[in-house]
């Protein structure tokens, strides 16, 4: 299907190394798809997450991981490059909970280091917490 058609850029599919396979929940295995984009000197992005459910595939929401936006920022200035490793924490229900936790080499951001990003039963999407999007937003 079209689900991977934004995902890409110019409508490529992204290479190989964009795509993990993870376990989601107790009985299901997900994908996830890394994408990104540069604007105006920012880089920005992060992984869409992607499962089966019945008899067909769908997103379970786009969590940004990414921004770096050291290509915008005048000399002398200092500039930001915060990256996030998603993992999956085990527990009930059909999807566990993603965790993001700085990766290596990344700057500390003034914000937390680790976020706990729940699944949304009713909405059926992980949405990150307000203070992890406002830090990795372009």
């Amino acid at each position: 299907n079209g689900l991977y058609d934004e995902v890409g850029s110019w409508s490529e599919v992204p290479p190989e190394d964009a795509f993990t396979i993870v376990k989601a929940g107790p009985d299901t295995h997900a994908w996830m798809i890394e994408a990104g984009y540069t604007a105006q000197g920012v880089t920005a992005g992060g992984k869409e997450i992607f499962a089966p459910e019945a008899d067909k595939v769908v997103s379970l929401g786009f969590i940004a991981t990414f921004m770096d936006n050291c290509g915008a920022v005048d000399e002398g200035e200092k500039c930001e490059n915060y990256a996030f490793d998603l993992s999956f924490k085990p527990g009930d229900g059909p999807y566990y909970d993603v965790i993001a936790e700085l990766a290596k080499g990344s700057d500390r951001p003034p914000a937390a280091t680790r976020f706990e990003i729940p699944f949304d039963p009713s909405e059926k999407k992980y949405k990150a917490p307000a203070a992890m999007e406002a830090l990795l937003e372009m």
